[in-house]
């Protein structure tokens, strides 16, 4: 259930220019810090928007610092502009990217609320080596949410790559002062769900075979299971938090 696999909507990625995700990787060599994005918008005078993790960026970096290239690795992007959140809890970075000849994304449809919840998704990492795209599909098949009645509260994202460890807390959702007391330390909501997960996926779209965009991986492993659970779990956004996220964005940069 947990296996990596190229699924069928890997024939997709026949035109590679196409594929919905970009790479992020450390300038130098060997390549380290591996991350990925996919492009979330585009303007009408043909930049793209990208939308990632900000811990796929050490904070004191500079944007300059990475590459950010399309999935046949030669291909790169030019970064505009890096934009964050207000709070720096939330664990997304979109960029601004010049136009690039020849390059069409696929663009993913957003479900109109987050009930949508389809029987099979995809979520994707990159992997370090040559001989191809850097690109490793998972499949899910049976996905669901875990506990509904739980809210995932998660630490900023500086705070725990400074403290190396995953800072996360699970509250029922009748626990309204634990949420209140977690947020006012500037931790973040987000969901989660079965879904196969390993470091490198982070900031991975999270879509159907339809192309739905479901949301965007933050944070994946087996260490948050507990007796009453089996397999990985993976924190997410859901699109409807990404696209509150990046109107804010937009109308604080008058973009």
């Amino acid at each position: 259930m947990h296996s990596i696999v190229r699924p069928k909507v890997d024939l997709v990625f026949k035109r590679i220019k196409r594929a919905p995700v970009f790479t992020i990787t450390r300038r130098g060599i060997p390549p380290t810090g591996r991350s990925v994005g996919f492009v979330f918008d585009t303007f009408p005078d043909g930049r793209h928007v990208l939308a990632s993790v900000g811990h796929a960026l050490d904070p004191e970096n500079d944007p300059r610092a990475y590459r950010f290239g399309l999935l046949d690795a030669v291909t790169e992007l030019t970064i505009e502009q890096y934009l964050t959140p207000n709070n720096p809890a939330d664990d997304v970075a979109f960029f601004i990217a010049k136009p690039v000849e020849g390059f069409d994304p696929i663009r993913f449809e957003r479900p109109n609320n987050e009930k949508f919840l389809p029987a099979v998704v995809y979520n994707s990492c990159n992997a370090v080596g040559s001989g191809g795209p850097p690109l490793i599909l998972g499949r899910q098949s049976d996905t669901i949410k875990i506990h509904t009645n739980l809210v995932i509260m998660a630490a900023p994202w500086k705070e725990m790559k400074a403290e190396g460890d995953a800072r996360v807390k699970t509250l029922q959702h009748t626990d309204e002062e634990g949420i209140r007391e977690c947020t006012e330390k500037g931790w973040s909501r987000m969901n989660y769900m079965t879904l196969f997960s390993r470091p490198g996926f982070s900031g991975s779209p999270i879509w159907d075979d339809r192309w739905n965009l479901y949301g965007m991986g933050v944070r994946g492993t087996k260490s948050w299971k507990n007796e009453d659970t089996i397999g990985d779990f993976l924190a997410y956004y859901p699109a409807s938090t990404l696209d509150r996220l990046w109107k804010d964005l937009r109308a604080r940069h008058e973009l």
